[in-house]
């Protein structure tokens, strides 16, 4: 058997005798939990914020003004 078959025989084995898989297979309970570890989105206000900062910061090149 090829890598893929061994894996998907591993899986369907571990299932028969009660081993359960790290995460969930619910697409529900799997996209809650990836909710709760992934770090917060910044909010477009601050995305806006943090870019008109750095488009008025002094560049320091000579003829920019700045």
């Amino acid at each position: 058997m090829g890598d893929r078959a061994d894996h998907q025989y591993e899986i369907y084995l571990n299932g028969l005798v009660g081993v359960l898989p790290a995460l969930p297979t619910d697409l529900t309970r799997l996209e809650g939990l990836a909710a709760e570890r992934m770090a917060p989105v910044p909010s477009a206000g601050s995305a806006a914020a943090r870019a008109a900062a750095a488009r008025d910061a002094p560049t320091g090149r000579p003829g920019t003004g700045c």
